[in-house]
């Protein structure tokens, strides 16, 4: 009875102990399991509704070379891990809220990417472009990324390249833009 006492009196180590050993397992599956940088390219999309292993794989599809892996992960899925977020290689993100990230984003004359169709502007400079259409309810990947949740009001939705990619130079972050926008 004695020991169960004390057991019981010291439960927040054990509790503390359980915790850490997560994320202590957590982090090294991560890191076992995860491509450098320069082997990965990330999408990030503004959507909590979104099919994002199903897209990973049609993007795979047309894969660029040396990438062994491409991750396309809504915004919450960063929620601890900003640094991930902020080295993203693209972005899809809503009208309304893309403002709020421009630090982000890099003009699409920066890209190399044919601006062909609408674009988000800020300061006179096109940074984004067109990849959901409110209005007609279609764009890009809308099989796997449902752009307007249910009691939402709709919004365009916008591509962006970011400033911080690993593939900013060497054109595989375009190379899954343009992957992208061809599917519907």
């Amino acid at each position: 009875m004695k020991i169960l006492k004390n057991i019981f009196s010291q439960w927040y180590k054990y509790v503390l102990w359980a915790l850490l050993s997560v994320f202590f397992w957590g982090w090294v599956f991560t890191l076992l399991t995860d491509a450098r940088p320069a082997n990965k390219l990330v999408l990030c999309v503004d959507r909590p509704e979104l099919r994002g292993e199903a897209l990973a794989d049609a993007l795979s599809e047309s894969r660029p070379e040396g990438i062994k892996l491409i991750a396309v992960h809504s915004f919450d899925y960063y929620i601890f891990d900003t640094e991930e977020l902020r080295t993203a290689d693209l972005f899809i993100v809503g009208e309304n809220e893309a403002e709020k990230y421009i630090q982000s984003f890099l003009p699409l004359e920066e890209t190399g990417l044919a601006a062909e169709g609408e674009t988000w502007r800020y300061e006179g400079a096109a940074y984004g472009l067109k990849v959901y259409d409110a209005a007609s309810g279609t764009g890009a990947a809308a099989s796997c990324i449902a752009y307007t949740g249910e009691g939402e009001t709709p919004q365009d939705y916008y591509l962006f390249f970011g400033t911080e990619s690993a593939h900013r130079e060497d054109g595989k972050a375009l190379r899954l833009a343009e992957a992208l926008l061809k599917l519907h």
